[in-house]
């Protein structure tokens, strides 16, 4: 993935308005118009202090050489291609769009996303990338949306476009019915527990256990195990066996994941939830996983905790969606949901692991042995 070919081929550099670029410590980027700021600020979802601050207090003091130079910013014009501008203004029926710009998370699927946006209003997202297998993850997000919809799920946004756009660059485009002035919640709550309860009613599926997703992904995982070399897999194992040796031949209530059910990935407007970012959603697995997703990842991202903090943190937080599970079946539950997500970053990174990934597999590995006895 080249993400300089890409901003190269979507943007005039040089002519339009002002742009702030800027990065935060992971080497994610961002590409900030300042007009309409304060709108197109809402691409920048910071979990830090810092960057809450730096978010609230920048669209007044961008102009100031002192302060966007203390943070590293960069100044320069840009302006999107003229076909490029056509299409879009053609696919949100504007005469003009604005746009702000996130170079994505350094990783094996790092992509460009854009907020396209006219004025104070916030029309929709589109992704951008070059790579076969990201345009793959496009087209299944795609039929993913189109499967919601048709299950009456309102609360995700509808694909308007996805294909080859120009020079082996595909483009994904999405709808959203975000504002400037929607929130996000960085706490379990109501509106998420109504959310994952409601992708379980409209998409619970009776089917055997051998044809599920999740049936997929453990038998993947049992594929994979001995590549990841260097860390204790025995808790895979015997986890795996305990899933398997449960559901095995057996009929079982499945439903939607989305499985990347996070702060960063939600978002409350009128006092409804929505989420978007639906590229690795599974159609059949084990209800409710979407719940330790979003608390795994809050106390890895937000709370800093390692695996010890963690399993104190869940010890405490049963009670959140209690009325899901009786007895033993949280912590069945959360194993399921720690051997899939191992499962999940196994077949992604395909052997070649960062040192955080490493920092994560072993953490999740740690929690993985918790849960067993």
């Amino acid at each position: 993935m080249n993400i300089e070919y890409l901003l190269s081929s979507i943007l005039k550099q040089g002519e339009g308005n002002t742009f702030y670029t800027f990065s935060n410590a992971d080497g994610k980027r961002w590409m900030i118009p300042a007009k309409h700021m304060q709108t197109a600020m809402n691409l920048y979802q910071p979990s830090g202090i810092k960057g809450k601050g730096m978010k609230a207090l920048f669209p007044y003091l961008h102009w100031a050489d002192i302060v966007y130079k203390t943070i590293g910013a960069e100044r320069e014009r840009y302006e999107l291609m003229p076909e490029l501008n056509g299409l879009l203004c053609q696919l949100f029926s504007s005469d003009n769009v604005e746009f702000s710009i996130f170079c994505g998370t350094p990783c094996v699927h790092q992509k460009i996303t854009m907020q396209i946006s006219k004025g104070t209003h916030i029309l929709g997202y589109a992704k951008f990338c070059d790579n076969n297998e990201i345009k793959h993850i496009f087209q299944r997000e795609k039929e993913t949306l189109d499967y919601l919809g048709q299950k009456g799920v309102k609360s995700v946004p509808q694909c308007l476009y996805n294909g080859e756009w120009r020079n082996g660059i595909t483009i994904f485009v999405q709808t959203t019915t975000k504002t400037r002035h929607s929130s996000t919640d960085h706490r379990w709550g109501a509106r998420e527990t109504a959310f994952i309860k409601e992708l379980h009613e409209k998409t619970k599926l009776h089917i055997p256990f051998e044809k599920t997703d999740y049936y997929r992904d453990l038998c993947l995982l049992c594929e994979e195990v001995n590549n990841l070399q260097g860390f204790d897999t025995k808790p895979i194992v015997n986890g795996v066996s305990k899933v398997l040796n449960s559901y095995t031949n057996k009929e079982v209530n499945f439903s939607f994941y989305h499985a990347d059910f996070t702060p960063w990935n939600i978002y409350v407007e009128k006092g409804s939830l929505y989420a978007f970012d639906l590229e690795y959603a599974k159609r059949s697995y084990p209800p409710y996983l979407d719940y330790f997703h979003f608390f795994t990842q809050t106390a890895i991202f937000e709370r800093h905790l390692e695996a010890d903090g963690i399993w104190k943190l869940f010890q405490q937080h049963k009670n959140d969606i209690k009325e899901f599970f009786d007895g033993n079946q949280m912590d069945f539950a959360y194993l399921c949901y720690l051997l899939g997500i191992v499962a999940h970053y196994i077949k992604r990174e395909n052997g070649v692991y960062s040192s955080s990934m490493i920092k994560y597999f072993k953490l999740w590995i740690n929690l993985i042995a918790q849960l067993l006895p």
